[in-house]
């Protein structure tokens, strides 16, 4: 079932559609990208022509999707800002768990990682309590937690008292 459009989600289109790409669009509102396409479509939204010529140039842009969000970051920093901003505001208890990790890494309490691998959270309330996954098991435990999440609305959850 489609999820209706809030007006918080279009305002943010009409915002940044000239500096985001569809792609992350899409992950800073949690949609698909076809949804944010035709959404932009819907509300009458379009790209400025500088902005068309401006990706086109870009070596990292493919037709809206960037090769790598990395590179896309580089070359497009407030992009990088936009979507960082709206992040935190929206999963506020799932940032500050990547900042602890982040300051304990930074600090040497916790090792750096090799490219390949990832920390999970099994629960954000609990910030210092992770697991080391590669790369492919750590996606694999998100869609759980997402799908556990998505099943378990709070207003079923029972009080233990």
């Amino acid at each position: 079932m489609q999820k209706p459009w809030t007006d918080e989600e279009r305002k943010f289109l009409e915002v940044n559609h000239n500096a985001l790409d569809n792609n992350l669009l899409s992950k800073a509102l949690g949609r698909t990208e076809m949804a944010t396409a035709m959404a932009i479509s819907r509300l009458g939204l379009q790209r400025s022509s500088l902005v068309i010529a401006r990706m086109k140039a870009d070596k990292t842009w493919k037709g809206g999707v960037a090769a790598s969000r990395t590179r896309f970051h580089k070359v497009h920093p407030e992009a990088r800002a936009l979507y960082s901003r709206y992040y935190r505001e929206h999963n506020p208890e799932r940032a500050y768990a990547n900042n602890v990790i982040g300051h304990l890494v930074r600090d040497g309490v916790l090792p750096k990682l090799p490219t390949g691998m990832n920390q999970h959270h099994d629960n954000y309330s609990k910030p210092k309590e992770v697991r080391v996954l590669n790369t492919r098991d750590h996606w694999e435990a998100d869609k759980k937690r997402r799908r556990r999440d998505a099943r378990v609305p709070t207003a079923c959850i029972k009080n233990s008292d």
